[in-house]
């Protein structure tokens, strides 16, 4: 593994939310690193293959 790990920083203030959205607590954010790498990983991917390209639609 390497060193892209998410953090969990407690809320110092109220944060408007939608119905539909979740604040990460600390198992969730432990359950997220054991996918770091696979997260990363795709997010570079994106960034250095498909950003600001259109894809075409068959």
């Amino acid at each position: 593994m390497n060193n892209n790990y998410f953090n969990y920083i407690q809320p110092t203030k109220w944060i408007k939310l939608r119905r539909t959205d979740k604040l990460a607590d600390a198992n969730n954010i432990k359950s997220l690193n054991k996918y770091s790498d696979i997260i990363h990983n795709s997010a570079k991917f994106y960034k250095d293959n498909l950003e600001g390209k259109q894809i075409e639609r068959l």
